[in-house]
């Protein structure tokens, strides 16, 4: 909805209150994008703790789709500051747990978050 005021319109939408819809289409293509990136890391973590065969197609499109995006905290490779302090391990019953996939997520869910108060702060209507 939009509202006419003497500083110009302000557009309002799920009580947000901003300048334009550009802010508006910003904050949905990020709820698109990280919603997915979360999707898919959440996939890989199950898949990883259910011990899933990486030859199956499916394990193997969720690997290649999260590999460039996971690769900043990949336990795997050496050069990392992760590699020592996030070690895969495994619960009592033997089931992998990829700790820094855990990490990625919570650092890919600040992302968001500080991506999200960018567009607010920048759509933010004058006083």
């Amino acid at each position: 909805m939009r509202i006419g005021t003497d500083n110009g319109t302000l557009v309002f939408h799920h009580g947000l209150i901003v300048r334009s819809t550009v802010a508006i289409r910003a904050l949905q293509l990020l709820a698109v994008l990280f919603g997915a990136i979360y999707l898919l890391f959440g996939a890989r973590l199950i898949l990883t703790y259910a011990g899933a065969d990486p030859n199956a197609d499916l394990v193997r499109l969720i690997w290649a789709s999260t590999g460039a995006l996971y690769a900043p905290v990949d336990s795997a490779t050496p050069y990392l500051p992760f590699q020592w302090l996030f070690r895969a391990g495994d619960d009592g019953a033997g089931h992998p747990l990829e700790w820094s996939l855990v990490i990625a997520i919570a650092a890919y869910a600040v992302a968001h978050v500080l991506l999200r108060k960018l567009v607010l702060v920048l759509g933010r209507p004058p006083r």
